[in-house]
């Protein structure tokens, strides 16, 4: 699969599965739609300077938005 969209849920979670890596202690840092499912795979999503909605879905998870600059 490409790395877009749902292909980087596939990915991530092949190379997760591969590695043994435990994604509920895992990070992910995001700004957009496109980013979401990589944000609800992990214990620690990360909204970094949001745009297109992507503040509010942040909102809603109730998962952490921070600005950097």
């Amino acid at each position: 699969p490409f790395p877009y969209g749902r292909g980087k849920r596939e990915l991530i979670l092949a190379h997760a599965q591969e590695m043994s890596v435990d994604l509920a202690i895992s990070y992910a840092y995001g700004d957009s739609p496109g980013d979401r499912d990589i944000l609800e795979l992990v214990g620690h999503p990360l909204v970094v300077n949001p745009i297109r909605g992507m503040a509010h879905t942040a909102q809603q998870q109730g998962w952490p938005v921070a600005t950097w600059k």
